[in-house]
């Protein structure tokens, strides 16, 4: 039904935001965005009990894997946006096609036994991430854990880090340059 919104933020909250569209306020589930920036983002509307619920993502490609973990027996909307804010987008395929279990369990809701699960049912479809990646996404990891350590939020790190081309493989490099795109 909506597909995206684009506005301005005027209000930001832990799990949320209000994204103002021509004079109307909408609630979008997400933690992207920053407070008074114009955004787009792609939705997905949901209808729980007697409310409207809309969740957002700054790239097509978060809403196609939110998509696709919903797929999975037991994972809601809000327990896949949890997955989808532990780390980069390629670390948590990297996760799911190397059988990760522990990372996955570190999102909020999630079980081993969910993480499992997850795996099963999505590593297929995921195959094409596997192997040669593998160190480098586990180098993202270390990265945003570094960046969360000096004070930054998990995505914060997470979004300065896919701003980080994908040829520079240093972590310390990877580090330096997700720092300079965070002073920005």
């Amino acid at each position: 039904m909506i597909a995206s919104l684009n506005g301005k933020i005027i209000l930001k909250e832990e799990n949320f935001i209000v994204l103002e569209v021509n004079g109307i306020g909408f609630k979008i589930f997400t933690k992207s965005g920053e407070l008074g920036k114009e955004i787009k983002f792609f939705t997905k509307l949901f209808l729980q009990r007697d409310t409207i619920v809309l969740f957002g993502f700054e790239k097509i490609e978060e809403l196609e894997m939110f998509e696709l973990l919903l797929t999975v027996s037991g994972i809601g909307p809000r327990s896949s946006m949890e997955i989808l804010f532990l780390s980069s987008l390629k670390s948590i395929k990297s996760a799911i096609a190397n059988k990760q279990k522990n990372f996955l369990s570190k999102a909020k809701g999630i079980s081993k036994k969910t993480a499992e699960r997850i795996i099963i049912e999505l590593k297929d479809k995921l195959k094409k991430h596997k192997g040669d990646n593998e160190e480098f996404f586990s180098q993202d990891d270390e990265a945003i854990d570094a960046l969360v350590n000096l004070g930054y939020t998990r995505n914060q790190a997470k979004q300065a880090l896919e701003k980080v081309p994908d040829e520079i493989k240093d972590i310390g490099q990877r580090i330096k340059i997700a720092l300079k795109n965070l002073k920005k």
